[in-house]
């Protein structure tokens, strides 16, 4: 699942003749999953959540992340509140803290510090289901 639909269409266009494969355009208004067809061992998060710069819709992504997850989560981005980036499509978030307040079910087991800070400022964030 992408927010991108050039993503989307790309990676259907590479995994054509793959159908262990399906790609979705992801929209946090219209996402529902009753039948569950987006749940798995694992969720991952790769470089979105920093992206979020509505409180709304942050709120509704990781109850989506989360839910979507039977076993781990694993996010990949910063974990902080400081903003001192200027460009409108970042927002640094204390992700952690909202998940320790809100997804009681959910607890941090690990954290792989970042190999090249200089390049980016995420870290690795693996979540276990209590």
């Amino acid at each position: 699942m992408d927010v991108s639909l050039t993503a989307v269409e790309m990676c259907k266009e590479r995994f054509k003749n793959d159908n262990t494969k399906n790609f979705f355009l992801y929209d946090s208004s219209q996402f529902s999953d009753r039948d569950p067809v987006f749940k798995a061992d694992l969720a991952l998060s790769l470089d979105v959540i920093y992206h979020i710069i509505e409180d709304k819709i942050f709120d509704k992504y990781m109850r989506h992340l989360f839910s979507s997850a039977n076993k781990f989560v694993i996010i990949y981005s910063s974990d902080r509140d400081d903003n001192k980036n200027d460009a409108p499509h970042y927002k640094n978030r204390n992700f952690s803290t909202c998940i320790d307040n809100n997804l009681k079910d959910w607890k941090l087991i690990k954290k792989i510090p970042n190999k090249y800070p200089d390049e980016s400022s995420s870290d690795f964030f693996i979540f276990q289901k209590l």
